[in-house]
């Protein structure tokens, strides 16, 4: 009786290990919501725990920006005058390739289009562009142009293996046969432009984690400043030229698993820059065949049937069976990350855990007892794996917009160009994101809407999409801190450049305020748009950021704003005329909040400079640069000696060269 029960222990056992294989590791090759769940795991993985690698600097990505489509003459195609321009001066800097990853499928202006492609077809360096089909989604007209326009040209298939189910691009797509033979996909054909082999079947795509979150995994510049950059920054590089827009030509990678669509969903020329690279590295994946797949589940089976039978109590059983699942995520993670071996995630897992599972029913149907614990701890290996696909969609925004009364900030930082040359491209690009993430951190927290980043510059507006009745005094506020926040920085950059043993220049920031209507909305076409806002009180803003630095104060803001906003410490400029204008506004500048405003030294010093401004404007020249001094005494605590010294010569000129009698004490402002 003892040997029937021992050989039927051991049936059941292995009819557990074979049936958990079984489940474990054809699903995946066969039943969709189980091959859906691993590509998600894989991504995971992927994305969370994929070995930085340093800037690849063979490969140059040069972006055509949404910037650059507003500068040319039509958005669609790319002006092919433009872009001839760009080529001929990136023949000039000894680049090794040009990938050209742009659709020629339809006629522009004649003669741009034949200069391009007398560029393309007569160039001494490889020209590679991209090339699709009808199959693609090419009509027969498109087809044909783009066949009679790149005859004697480099191209390659631009198409993208894309996941089904998910939109995902994971693999390397390396071409087709066409009806003139086989046809390299665009990324291989530029490797073999420069010499290295290109792949013979497709192969998971190793994407390049970048070094840090501040650093791309290849130096990418915009198309505009080409001509302005060091030109070895370009020398024995391939350039990759291709579209960088919020709503086109963008493709979800492994990084959206975990990343989300923000960093995950990414232009395809940096698709096709990341194939470029791993073709030319020869790096491929080392995967695991359907045999070791099965040898590996047939083990983990084993050891989870052992475990599951073994004269232990529930509860250790239930910690070693969490043991192992940790120990089985653990070794498939360090294979990845330590010996670039991938292993399937789930079905390991689902072996182990419907061994467990399959056991642990059986354990109960044997001994006809259950607790509630152990339930639902094997309930959870006997689930399979379940992916909901969280696409993330915009709200259903339409175009259009409404006029609102909106506080307007413009913050730029002042010496820029000095300041610059005393980094490297991606040592810049890091100054400047340590700089613009507190100073967004403020505009944020006090209700603030980043409209966008022009380079060192944040526009940003209150009021809008919510409303903030106090929309003027938290732009005050947020400027306050905001220079509060460029102390912090500058203490701390000073420190590391004296680690360093390099000179330091501290960041120095004006900033804008002006309040007024203005319409904000979603502007732009039904295919691409922004919230943002526009109007004159948009520009005046602008303008009054340009003369912080004229002025020597830190913060100018409008009359309007300070009529919003009384409760500020304010202090009048001038009556001035900005350049663009035909109207003088009232302008000021931010000292501090409603404490200050309140303070007696303020007080002191805000009564000396405005009687010394009415003297000014009454033409009583030695009135006024008394008062000018007066001023200069009582503005002791707030450090802006650039406003006496700007006064004191505006005056002494007017007393050389008086103005006329009906002078309205305007400043005409002569640049921005």
């Amino acid at each position: 009786m003892a040997t029937v029960k021992n050989q039927t222990f051991v049936m059941v056992q292995i009819a557990i290990v074979i049936l958990t294989v079984a489940f474990a590791t054809l699903p995946a090759r066969y039943i969709s919501i189980i091959s859906i769940a691993e590509n998600w795991a894989s991504d995971m993985r992927f994305s969370i725990f994929n070995t930085p690698s340093q800037t690849d600097n063979q490969i140059v990505i040069v972006r055509i920006t949404e910037e650059t489509l507003a500068k040319l003459p039509y958005r669609s195609p790319v002006d092919r005058g433009f872009l001839a321009d760009k080529i001929q001066y990136l023949q000039g800097l000894g680049i090794r390739a040009i990938g050209l990853d742009i659709l020629f499928d339809q006629p522009t202006e004649a003669e741009k289009d034949a200069r391009l492609q007398t560029l393309l077809r007569q160039s001494d360096i490889p020209i590679i562009t991209g090339w699709t089909d009808l199959e693609t989604g090419l009509t027969e007209t498109q087809y044909t142009f783009q066949k009679d326009y790149l005859q004697g040209v480099r191209s390659g298939f631009s198409n993208l293996y894309k996941d089904p189910v998910d939109g995902t691009v994971r693999n390397v797509f390396v071409g087709k046969e066409t009806q003139d033979g086989f046809k390299y996909s665009f990324a291989s054909e530029i490797a073999k432009a420069v010499g290295a082999a290109p792949l013979k079947e497709s192969v998971r795509i190793q994407y390049r984690s970048p070094p840090d979150a501040d650093t791309p995994a290849f130096p990418m510049y915009a198309i505009d400043v080409i001509e302005f950059l060091p030109k070895e920054w370009f020398k024995d590089k391939i350039v990759m030229i291709g579209a960088d827009l919020p709503f086109g030509d963008r493709h979800r990678t492994p990084f959206a698993a975990a990343l989300g669509p923000k960093d995950g969903v990414i232009p395809g020329v940096m698709i096709q820059s990341h194939m470029l690279s791993q073709i030319i590295e020869n790096r491929t994946e080392k995967g695991t065949s359907l045999i070791a797949e099965i040898t590996i589940a047939t083990i983990l089976g084993l050891l989870a049937a052992i475990l599951v039978f073994a004269p232990i109590g529930a509860a250790l059983r239930i910690l070693l069976s969490l043991a192992g699942v940790v120990a089985i995520t653990y070794v498939i993670i360090w294979l990845f990350t330590q010996m670039a071996i991938v292993v399937p995630m789930l079905s390991p897992l689902l072996a182990y855990g419907g061994a467990i599972g399959l056991g642990s029913a059986y354990s109960a149907y044997q001994q006809k007892q259950h607790s509630a614990f152990v339930q639902n701890a094997f309930n959870h290996y006997l689930s399979p794996a379940m992916v909901d696909q969280l696409v993330s969609a915009p709200d259903q925004l339409k175009l259009g917009g409404e006029t609102k009364v909106l506080t307007l900030l413009f913050c730029d930082v002042r010496g820029f160009t000095t300041i610059s040359e005393q980094y490297d491209a991606e040592g810049l690009t890091r100054l400047i994101n340590r700089m613009l993430t507190p100073l967004t951190d403020q505009i944020m927290s006090y209700r603030g809407t980043i409209d966008k980043y022009m380079g060192d510059c944040i526009m940003a507006f209150w009021n809008a999409p919510l409303d903030d009745p106090e929309h003027a005094k938290n732009a005050c506020i947020s400027a306050r801190r905001m220079l509060d926040e460029m102390v912090t920085l500058n203490a701390v950059l000073e420190e590391e450049a004296k680690q360093n043993n390099k000179p330091f220049i501290p960041l120095k920031v004006g900033i804008g305020l002006n309040s007024g209507e203005c319409v904000v909305g979603n502007m732009g076409s039904q295919q691409r748009f922004d919230y943002s806002v526009l109007g004159d009180t948009v520009n005046l803003a602008s303008r009054l950021e340009g003369q912080s630095k004229t002025y020597g104060v830190d913060v100018v803001i409008s009359e309007e704003t300070l009529n919003l906003a009384p409760d500020q410490a304010c202090v009048e400029l001038d009556l001035i005329q900005v350049k663009g204008k035909t109207q003088a506004v009232r302008i000021y500048t931010l000292l501090g909040g409603d404490e200050l405003a309140q303070d007696k030294s303020f007080l002191a010093f805000k009564n000396d400079f405005e009687t010394m401004l009415a003297n000014y404007r009454a033409q009583n020249w030695a009135e006024a640069l008394e008062g000018l001094k007066r001023a200069r005494t009582s503005a002791a605590p707030f450090n802006i000696p650039g406003l006496f010294t700007l006064y004191e010569n505006r005056i002494q000129a007017w007393q050389e060269s008086p103005p006329d009698a009906d002078w309205d004490g305007v400043y005409r402002a002569t640049t921005k």
